[in-house]
Protein backbone atom coordinates (compact mmCIF):
# COMPACT_ATOMS: atom_id res chain seq x y z
CA UNK A 1 0.00 0.00 0.00
CA UNK A 2 2.71 1.89 0.92
CA UNK A 3 6.42 2.81 1.25
CA UNK A 4 8.70 3.98 3.93
CA UNK A 5 12.40 4.23 3.45
CA UNK A 6 15.48 6.21 5.32
CA UNK A 7 14.31 9.58 7.27
CA UNK A 8 15.47 13.18 8.35
CA UNK A 9 14.26 14.77 10.37
CA UNK A 10 15.52 18.83 11.50
CA UNK A 11 14.24 20.10 14.84
CA UNK A 12 13.14 24.14 15.51
CA UNK A 13 13.83 24.70 18.91
CA UNK A 14 11.49 27.98 19.13
CA UNK A 15 7.78 29.05 19.72
CA UNK A 16 6.40 32.60 20.25
CA UNK A 17 4.42 30.53 23.47
CA UNK A 18 4.59 27.34 25.28
CA UNK A 19 0.80 25.40 24.78
CA UNK A 20 0.05 23.85 28.33
CA UNK A 21 -0.35 20.56 26.01
CA UNK A 22 3.12 20.28 24.76
CA UNK A 23 6.02 17.76 25.61
CA UNK A 24 8.28 18.83 22.79
CA UNK A 25 11.49 20.74 23.22
CA UNK A 26 11.27 24.26 22.46
CA UNK A 27 12.03 27.83 23.87
CA UNK A 28 9.54 30.54 24.45
CA UNK A 29 9.75 33.81 23.51
CA UNK A 30 7.41 36.46 22.74
CA UNK A 31 10.02 38.17 19.91
CA UNK A 32 11.38 35.88 17.67
CA UNK A 33 15.33 35.09 18.31
CA UNK A 34 17.62 37.69 16.24
CA UNK A 35 19.03 36.56 13.18
CA UNK A 36 22.60 35.63 14.63
CA UNK A 37 20.56 33.30 16.82
CA UNK A 38 19.00 31.85 14.04
CA UNK A 39 22.13 32.06 11.89
CA UNK A 40 24.07 29.91 14.97
CA UNK A 41 20.91 27.65 14.86
CA UNK A 42 21.63 26.68 11.48
CA UNK A 43 25.22 26.34 11.68
CA UNK A 44 24.85 24.10 14.34
CA UNK A 45 22.11 21.72 12.05
CA UNK A 46 24.18 21.79 8.94
CA UNK A 47 27.12 20.68 10.53
CA UNK A 48 25.63 18.22 12.48
CA UNK A 49 24.61 16.61 9.63
CA UNK A 50 27.44 16.80 7.54
CA UNK A 51 29.44 15.21 10.20
CA UNK A 52 26.42 12.30 11.12
CA UNK A 53 26.47 11.33 7.01
CA UNK A 54 31.02 11.28 7.00
CA UNK A 55 30.25 8.96 9.90
CA UNK A 56 27.88 6.39 8.25
CA UNK A 57 26.40 6.37 4.55
CA UNK A 58 22.80 6.67 5.02
CA UNK A 59 22.42 7.55 0.81
CA UNK A 60 19.63 9.64 0.14
CA UNK A 61 17.34 10.31 2.64
CA UNK A 62 13.69 9.61 1.72
CA UNK A 63 12.14 11.70 3.07
CA UNK A 64 12.45 15.23 5.32
CA UNK A 65 10.81 16.58 8.20
CA UNK A 66 10.86 19.66 9.77
CA UNK A 67 9.06 19.96 12.98
CA UNK A 68 9.39 21.93 16.11
CA UNK A 69 8.95 24.35 17.91
CA UNK A 70 7.62 26.45 15.27
CA UNK A 71 9.13 26.06 12.08
CA UNK A 72 7.24 28.57 10.24
CA UNK A 73 8.95 31.32 12.48
CA UNK A 74 12.38 30.76 10.84
CA UNK A 75 13.68 33.87 8.81
CA UNK A 76 13.08 33.63 5.00
CA UNK A 77 16.97 34.16 4.27
CA UNK A 78 17.92 31.01 6.78
CA UNK A 79 15.06 28.94 5.03
CA UNK A 80 16.08 29.42 2.11
CA UNK A 81 19.90 28.51 3.18
CA UNK A 82 18.52 25.51 5.19
CA UNK A 83 16.42 24.33 2.64
CA UNK A 84 19.49 24.68 -0.02
CA UNK A 85 21.86 22.89 1.62
CA UNK A 86 19.87 19.80 2.52
CA UNK A 87 19.29 19.10 -1.71
CA UNK A 88 22.73 17.47 -2.29
CA UNK A 89 21.26 14.62 0.79
CA UNK A 90 17.53 13.88 -0.45
CA UNK A 91 16.51 12.01 -3.21
CA UNK A 92 14.86 13.68 -6.31
CA UNK A 93 11.26 12.75 -5.55
CA UNK A 94 11.93 12.99 -1.33
CA UNK A 95 8.81 13.78 0.29
CA UNK A 96 9.60 17.07 2.50
CA UNK A 97 7.07 18.14 5.30
CA UNK A 98 7.19 21.50 6.89
CA UNK A 99 5.31 22.30 10.01
CA UNK A 100 3.69 25.67 10.59
CA UNK A 101 1.47 27.37 12.65
CA UNK A 102 -1.34 29.70 11.38
CA UNK A 103 0.07 32.98 13.01
CA UNK A 104 2.89 32.58 12.10
CA UNK A 105 2.95 31.95 7.92
CA UNK A 106 3.67 34.02 5.48
CA UNK A 107 3.39 34.74 1.62
CA UNK A 108 7.22 34.79 1.22
CA UNK A 109 7.49 31.59 3.33
CA UNK A 110 5.39 29.69 1.16
CA UNK A 111 7.38 31.11 -1.92
CA UNK A 112 10.40 29.52 -0.62
CA UNK A 113 8.68 25.95 0.43
CA UNK A 114 7.46 25.50 -3.45
CA UNK A 115 10.79 26.95 -4.77
CA UNK A 116 12.48 24.38 -2.79
CA UNK A 117 9.80 21.52 -3.78
CA UNK A 118 8.47 21.02 -0.25
CA UNK A 119 5.87 18.52 -1.26
CA UNK A 120 3.29 18.98 2.32
CA UNK A 121 2.62 21.62 4.98
CA UNK A 122 1.29 20.13 7.93
CA UNK A 123 -1.08 22.97 10.11
CA UNK A 124 -1.15 23.21 13.54
CA UNK A 125 -5.13 24.33 14.02
CA UNK A 126 -5.45 21.50 17.43
CA UNK A 127 -8.92 23.56 17.59
CA UNK A 128 -10.80 26.17 15.82
CA UNK A 129 -12.57 26.90 19.21
CA UNK A 130 -11.52 30.05 20.62
CA UNK A 131 -11.95 29.82 23.84
CA UNK A 132 -10.16 25.85 23.68
CA UNK A 133 -7.60 27.43 21.94
CA UNK A 134 -7.16 30.13 24.84
CA UNK A 135 -7.71 27.72 27.87
CA UNK A 136 -4.38 26.01 26.93
CA UNK A 137 -2.08 28.70 26.11
CA UNK A 138 -2.40 28.65 22.35
CA UNK A 139 -1.86 32.07 20.81
CA UNK A 140 -3.78 31.75 17.66
CA UNK A 141 -6.85 33.90 16.60
CA UNK A 142 -9.28 33.07 14.88
CA UNK A 143 -8.64 35.38 12.29
CA UNK A 144 -4.95 34.18 12.31
CA UNK A 145 -6.65 30.82 10.89
CA UNK A 146 -8.63 32.59 8.30
CA UNK A 147 -5.91 34.42 6.97
CA UNK A 148 -3.63 30.80 7.16
CA UNK A 149 -6.40 29.36 4.87
CA UNK A 150 -6.24 31.98 2.31
CA UNK A 151 -2.65 31.68 1.71
CA UNK A 152 -2.74 28.03 1.66
CA UNK A 153 -5.69 27.88 -1.37
CA UNK A 154 -3.22 28.38 -3.72
CA UNK A 155 -0.89 25.91 -2.10
CA UNK A 156 0.12 22.76 -4.83
CA UNK A 157 1.22 20.40 -2.36
CA UNK A 158 -0.47 17.86 0.08
CA UNK A 159 -1.96 19.53 3.33
CA UNK A 160 -2.40 18.38 6.65
CA UNK A 161 -4.13 19.40 9.07
CA UNK A 162 -3.39 18.75 13.15
CA UNK A 163 -6.45 18.65 15.54
CA UNK A 164 -6.38 16.94 19.33
CA UNK A 165 -9.74 16.14 21.09
CA UNK A 166 -10.31 16.30 24.86
CA UNK A 167 -8.73 19.46 25.73
CA UNK A 168 -10.17 21.85 28.67
CA UNK A 169 -12.98 23.52 28.30
CA UNK A 170 -13.50 21.49 24.83
CA UNK A 171 -17.11 20.09 24.18
CA UNK A 172 -18.12 17.20 22.61
CA UNK A 173 -20.26 19.46 20.21
CA UNK A 174 -16.67 21.30 19.94
CA UNK A 175 -14.41 18.56 18.87
CA UNK A 176 -17.42 17.65 15.94
CA UNK A 177 -17.40 21.00 14.91
CA UNK A 178 -13.33 21.36 15.09
CA UNK A 179 -13.52 18.34 12.65
CA UNK A 180 -16.28 19.65 10.45
CA UNK A 181 -14.58 22.71 9.84
CA UNK A 182 -11.36 20.65 9.20
CA UNK A 183 -13.33 18.63 6.36
CA UNK A 184 -14.31 22.17 4.79
CA UNK A 185 -10.90 22.81 4.15
CA UNK A 186 -10.52 20.14 1.57
CA UNK A 187 -7.55 19.33 2.35
CA UNK A 188 -5.74 15.49 2.00
CA UNK A 189 -4.69 14.49 5.27
CA UNK A 190 -5.66 14.98 8.94
CA UNK A 191 -4.26 13.57 12.12
CA UNK A 192 -6.72 13.69 14.94
CA UNK A 193 -5.02 12.91 18.49
CA UNK A 194 -6.72 12.44 21.66
CA UNK A 195 -5.18 14.74 24.12
CA UNK A 196 -2.08 13.16 26.09
CA UNK A 197 -1.50 14.95 29.31
CA UNK A 198 2.58 14.51 29.54
CA UNK A 199 5.00 15.31 32.71
CA UNK A 200 6.66 18.01 32.51
CA UNK A 201 4.07 20.35 30.99
CA UNK A 202 1.66 22.98 32.19
CA UNK A 203 -1.42 20.55 32.00
CA UNK A 204 0.29 18.20 34.01
CA UNK A 205 0.56 20.67 36.45
CA UNK A 206 -2.57 22.27 36.35
CA UNK A 207 -4.54 18.67 36.69
CA UNK A 208 -2.23 17.66 40.02
CA UNK A 209 -2.96 20.72 41.69
CA UNK A 210 -6.15 20.33 41.26
CA UNK A 211 -6.47 23.38 39.14
CA UNK A 212 -8.20 21.98 36.01
CA UNK A 213 -10.30 19.70 35.14
CA UNK A 214 -10.47 17.79 31.21
CA UNK A 215 -14.19 17.30 29.58
CA UNK A 216 -16.14 14.45 31.08
CA UNK A 217 -17.57 13.32 27.80
CA UNK A 218 -14.35 10.41 26.58
CA UNK A 219 -16.10 9.59 23.14
CA UNK A 220 -15.18 12.35 21.10
CA UNK A 221 -12.41 11.07 19.28
CA UNK A 222 -14.31 7.44 18.89
CA UNK A 223 -17.07 9.45 16.73
CA UNK A 224 -14.51 11.57 14.93
CA UNK A 225 -13.06 8.43 13.55
CA UNK A 226 -16.19 7.01 13.29
CA UNK A 227 -17.53 10.20 11.15
CA UNK A 228 -13.95 10.27 9.01
CA UNK A 229 -14.38 6.54 8.09
CA UNK A 230 -18.02 7.12 7.00
CA UNK A 231 -16.98 9.84 4.46
CA UNK A 232 -14.15 7.58 2.61
CA UNK A 233 -11.56 9.03 4.48
CA UNK A 234 -8.86 6.31 4.55
CA UNK A 235 -7.68 5.28 8.40
CA UNK A 236 -4.08 4.47 7.75
CA UNK A 237 -2.86 4.85 11.20
CA UNK A 238 -4.87 5.18 14.74
CA UNK A 239 -4.48 9.14 14.88
CA UNK A 240 -3.87 9.78 11.00
CA UNK A 241 -6.61 10.18 7.77
CA UNK A 242 -6.06 10.34 4.56
CA UNK A 243 -7.77 10.99 0.80
CA UNK A 244 -6.42 9.97 -2.22
CA UNK A 245 -3.43 7.84 -0.55
CA UNK A 246 -1.78 10.99 0.70
CA UNK A 247 -0.24 8.92 3.54
CA UNK A 248 2.50 10.76 5.05
CA UNK A 249 5.59 8.71 4.63
CA UNK A 250 7.71 10.57 7.04
CA UNK A 251 5.76 8.89 9.60
CA UNK A 252 5.41 5.85 8.21
CA UNK A 253 9.10 5.15 8.57
CA UNK A 254 8.84 5.71 12.51
CA UNK A 255 5.80 2.94 12.23
CA UNK A 256 7.72 0.86 10.21
CA UNK A 257 10.84 1.42 12.60
CA UNK A 258 12.80 2.69 9.46
CA UNK A 259 16.02 4.21 10.03
CA UNK A 260 15.99 7.76 10.71
CA UNK A 261 18.54 10.55 11.56
CA UNK A 262 17.01 12.87 13.67
CA UNK A 263 19.06 16.31 13.95
CA UNK A 264 18.47 19.15 16.46
CA UNK A 265 17.73 19.89 20.32
CA UNK A 266 15.75 16.72 21.73
CA UNK A 267 15.99 14.80 18.07
CA UNK A 268 16.51 10.68 18.20
CA UNK A 269 17.90 8.77 15.87
CA UNK A 270 17.33 5.32 14.88
CA UNK A 271 20.36 3.80 13.59
CA UNK A 272 20.13 0.60 10.88
CA UNK A 273 20.74 -2.39 13.00
CA UNK A 274 24.16 -2.95 14.22
CA UNK A 275 25.83 -6.38 15.17
CA UNK A 276 25.06 -5.12 19.00
CA UNK A 277 21.12 -4.45 17.95
CA UNK A 278 19.33 -1.63 17.45
CA UNK A 279 20.94 1.80 18.69
CA UNK A 280 19.29 4.80 19.20
CA UNK A 281 20.39 8.54 20.46
CA UNK A 282 18.39 11.51 21.56
CA UNK A 283 20.38 15.03 21.70
CA UNK A 284 20.33 17.44 24.14
CA UNK A 285 17.90 19.41 25.00
CA UNK A 286 19.23 23.38 24.98
CA UNK A 287 18.23 25.30 21.38
CA UNK A 288 22.63 25.86 21.05
CA UNK A 289 24.99 24.07 21.80
CA UNK A 290 22.64 20.24 21.80
CA UNK A 291 25.26 18.62 19.51
CA UNK A 292 27.81 18.70 22.25
CA UNK A 293 25.59 16.52 24.47
CA UNK A 294 23.64 13.03 23.95
CA UNK A 295 22.12 9.82 25.24
CA UNK A 296 22.64 6.30 23.10
CA UNK A 297 21.42 3.13 23.99
CA UNK A 298 20.85 0.07 22.51
CA UNK A 299 17.32 -2.07 22.61
CA UNK A 300 17.31 -5.33 23.34
CA UNK A 301 15.98 -7.95 20.88
CA UNK A 302 12.89 -8.41 23.33
CA UNK A 303 12.39 -4.46 23.25
CA UNK A 304 12.47 -4.25 19.74
CA UNK A 305 9.70 -7.14 19.16
CA UNK A 306 7.48 -5.16 21.95
CA UNK A 307 8.00 -2.37 19.21
CA UNK A 308 7.43 -3.99 16.48
CA UNK A 309 4.25 -5.15 17.89
CA UNK A 310 2.96 -1.89 19.54
CA UNK A 311 3.94 0.30 16.46
CA UNK A 312 2.96 -1.92 13.66
CA UNK A 313 -0.70 -2.89 14.86
CA UNK A 314 -1.08 1.12 14.65
CA UNK A 315 -1.75 1.14 10.87
CA UNK A 316 -3.89 -0.35 8.34
CA UNK A 317 -1.68 -2.15 7.37
CA UNK A 318 -0.66 -4.60 10.37
CA UNK A 319 3.16 -6.09 10.57
CA UNK A 320 4.17 -8.66 7.42
CA UNK A 321 6.05 -11.96 7.98
CA UNK A 322 8.86 -10.18 6.48
CA UNK A 323 8.55 -7.33 9.22
CA UNK A 324 8.70 -10.22 11.87
CA UNK A 325 11.47 -12.15 10.43
CA UNK A 326 13.78 -8.78 11.19
CA UNK A 327 13.31 -9.34 15.07
CA UNK A 328 12.34 -12.73 15.83
CA UNK A 329 13.56 -16.16 15.04
CA UNK A 330 10.45 -17.91 15.71
CA UNK A 331 7.24 -16.77 13.72
CA UNK A 332 4.25 -15.00 15.77
CA UNK A 333 2.43 -18.03 15.86
CA UNK A 334 4.69 -19.45 18.04
CA UNK A 335 5.94 -16.67 19.88
CA UNK A 336 2.36 -15.28 20.43
CA UNK A 337 -0.07 -18.76 20.61
CA UNK A 338 -1.40 -18.13 23.77
CA UNK A 339 -2.59 -14.29 22.88
CA UNK A 340 -3.51 -14.72 19.35
CA UNK A 341 -5.70 -17.66 19.93
CA UNK A 342 -7.74 -15.36 22.50
CA UNK A 343 -7.82 -12.80 20.42
CA UNK A 344 -8.48 -14.42 17.01
CA UNK A 345 -11.32 -12.75 16.18
CA UNK A 346 -10.17 -9.10 16.06
CA UNK A 347 -7.73 -9.58 13.47
CA UNK A 348 -7.49 -9.69 9.91
CA UNK A 349 -8.23 -13.08 8.30
CA UNK A 350 -6.44 -15.86 9.84
CA UNK A 351 -3.38 -15.05 12.29
CA UNK A 352 -1.35 -17.73 10.08
CA UNK A 353 -0.99 -15.52 6.84
CA UNK A 354 1.23 -13.19 5.29
CA UNK A 355 0.19 -10.02 7.54
CA UNK A 356 -1.26 -9.35 11.01
CA UNK A 357 -3.63 -7.03 11.24
CA UNK A 358 -5.92 -5.44 13.46
CA UNK A 359 -9.74 -5.38 12.28
CA UNK A 360 -10.63 -1.54 12.39
CA UNK A 361 -12.96 -1.85 15.17
CA UNK A 362 -10.87 -3.18 17.44
CA UNK A 363 -7.73 -1.02 16.72
CA UNK A 364 -8.88 1.61 19.39
CA UNK A 365 -8.28 -1.41 21.64
CA UNK A 366 -5.55 -2.67 21.35
CA UNK A 367 -3.86 -2.19 24.20
CA UNK A 368 -5.96 -4.78 25.69
CA UNK A 369 -4.20 -7.59 22.88
CA UNK A 370 -0.58 -6.13 23.23
CA UNK A 371 -0.98 -6.30 27.49
CA UNK A 372 -1.45 -10.21 27.12
CA UNK A 373 1.02 -10.20 23.79
CA UNK A 374 4.23 -8.87 25.80
CA UNK A 375 3.56 -11.54 28.36
CA UNK A 376 3.78 -13.87 25.83
CA UNK A 377 7.09 -12.35 24.63
CA UNK A 378 8.69 -11.94 28.06
CA UNK A 379 8.25 -15.96 27.99
CA UNK A 380 9.67 -16.52 24.57
CA UNK A 381 12.64 -14.25 25.91
CA UNK A 382 13.39 -16.13 29.15
CA UNK A 383 12.95 -19.49 26.96
CA UNK A 384 16.17 -17.99 24.81
CA UNK A 385 18.22 -17.82 27.80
Amino acid sequence: MYSASNGLYFHVPYCRSKCHYCGFFSEAQALSPSLSVWDAWLKEILSCLAEETQKLDWGLFSTLYIGGGTPSLIPPEVLSSLLQHVQDYLDAEAEITFEANPDSLTALTLEILQQFRVTRISLGIQSFAAHVRQKVGRAVTDSQIQTARELLSTWPGDLSLDLIQGLPDQSLEDCLSDLSTAMSWNVEHLSLYPLSVEKGTVLYSQLHRGNLKLPQENDAWEKGIEILRHNDWDWYEIANFARNKAFCQHNLAYWKQKPYLGIGPGATTTFPRQEKGHKRRVWGQQALGFSLNFDEEYLTPLEWRKETLMLGLRTSEGISRQDWKAVSARNWETVLSRSLERFASWFVGSCEGDQLILQPDFRLYQDSFLREAFLDLDVDARAEV
